[in-house]
């Protein structure tokens, strides 16, 4: 069966020579020496078989024994959840703080994860100060607004489509 392990799964179950075999030439100098000829990459048909006495001390020949498999983690990863977030963005109307004034346009909207602030998606309003995102995150995740040439950063609740931002006339321009 072809394939491939990770080593700390193999466990030997008998090691030909045993386990005890200094590795490396004997102390006494005995060992084969290289002369400087070049070897070949290819072991030797009975390599660490133990019949061979040209074979170098600690090449042994171990037995691995299978392990059982370990099973599979039960637990279905969740699906990532899909976020467009639609935001509108203008000066705040004195009088009804709610209502937009003057849109705000071709300023940067990023959409940043609360836990690293790494920017997750972003986009540049519109000559309406609109703009739409639209992102995928894991489930529960905490999104942050932020508009850098504002100086604005607030959070995002986890049900909101419609994002209404209304900064004041002084940071976004005249009315």
């Amino acid at each position: 069966m072809l394939g491939w392990m990770w080593g700390p799964s193999l466990k030997a179950v008998e090691v030909a020579g045993g386990l005890n075999t200094p590795a490396g030439p004997t102390p006494t100098g005995t060992g084969p020496v290289n002369s400087g000829a070049a070897t070949s990459a290819t072991p030797a048909a009975n390599a660490g078989s133990g019949n061979d006495p040209t074979a170098v001390p600690g090449n042994r020949a171990a037995t691995i024994e299978q392990l059982d498999p370990e099973p599979l983690a039960a637990d279905t990863p969740e699906r990532p959840v899909a976020r467009a977030l639609r935001i509108e963005l203008c000066t705040a109307v004195p009088k009804d703080q709610r209502a937009c004034g003057t849109p705000l346009a071709s300023l940067r909207v990023e959409i940043r994860l609360a836990a690293t602030l790494a920017v997750q998606v972003q986009g540049v309003t519109d000559a309406e100060g609109k703009v739409t995102l639209s992102t995928s995150v894991p489930s529960g995740t905490r999104l942050v607004l932020s508009i850098p040439a504002l100086g604005v950063q607030t959070d995002i609740a986890n049900d909101a489509t419609e994002l209404p931002v209304r900064v004041p006339a002084t940071l976004g321009g005249s009315q």
